[in-house]
């Protein structure tokens, strides 16, 4: 988690050849290494991503297997339909390198839609205590809160502390909270109601071959199968389809 971590295995990795890889999680690492990566023609793929200096034009070798950019404003076409009388949100979301697309992009959003903003506030992560945000957000008169996206023990705290202080509107993740069965987990029982999130659920029977045989694999292990189980598997599932379709391991011919 430091760039000095992230660069000592790239030089190695380049070293040996290696022309694809799945880069660190946390975007101050990955642009560490991105111009090494670019100038070696190593195609990068990581699983979930949203900041736009890291997928840009000069950066014509690494993607993204999955990310919320392509599917926020679907969500609010989705929500928006469920929840009609929404008209003013209190945005409550986590302080992270990468969000701040996705925080931007949410502004442009509601703009498009009529809704009106009350309350915004970019947290320290990882934070477990909202109640003084809330609060102030409360009082400001949202008809829904968007925590856009988290972890799940601070996405759980957040929704659970909003409904102790007589929060009930819904509650939107539309980028990702986390596992929705580890949220789930974490929820008072009374207050697991009106909460929207685009997440996958990787116990679901539609999930692909793929994804059900890694989850026998760890559940036979006695290990937990849930959302972040996938992060490898999505970024070389996306390597290994684009080698099939352009019938070749050149990553130029990937790209």
């Amino acid at each position: 988690s430091t760039t000095a971590g992230g660069v000592t295995p790239i030089n190695k990795l380049i070293g040996d050849g290696v022309k694809f890889v799945s880069p660190p999680m946390f975007m101050p690492v990955n642009l560490a290494i991105a111009d090494m990566c670019e100038q070696n023609k190593i195609m990068r793929v990581k699983s979930f991503g949203a900041g736009n200096v890291e997928v840009n034009p000069e950066n014509p070798f690494m993607f993204f297997s999955c990310s919320g950019l392509g599917y926020m404003e679907h969500f609010y076409d989705y929500a928006l339909a469920k929840y009609p009388d929404v008209k003013k949100i209190a945005v409550i979301t986590p302080d992270d390198p990468g969000g701040a697309t996705y925080q931007e992009m949410i502004k442009k959003i509601y703009a498009e839609r009529g809704i009106e903003i009350v309350y915004w506030e970019v947290y320290p992560q990882p934070s477990f205590d909202f109640y003084s945000i809330l609060n102030k957000a409360l009082a400001a008169k949202p008809d829904a809160i968007e925590e856009l996206y988290g972890i799940p023990p601070c996405s759980a705290a957040l929704i659970n502390q909003s409904r102790e202080l007589g929060f009930t509107g819904p509650i939107f993740g539309s980028c990702t909270l986390g596992d929705p069965n580890i949220i789930l987990s974490m929820l008072t029982p009374e207050y697991a109601y009106d909460m929207l999130s685009r997440v996958p659920d990787v116990n679901s029977d539609l999930m692909t071959d793929r994804v059900k045989k890694l989850g026998e694999k760890i559940k036979a292990a006695g290990a937990s199968f849930e959302l972040d189980s996938l992060h490898l598997l999505d970024a070389c599932s996306a390597i290994i389809g684009a080698a099939k379709d352009a019938q070749s391991v050149d990553p130029e011919k990937l790209v």
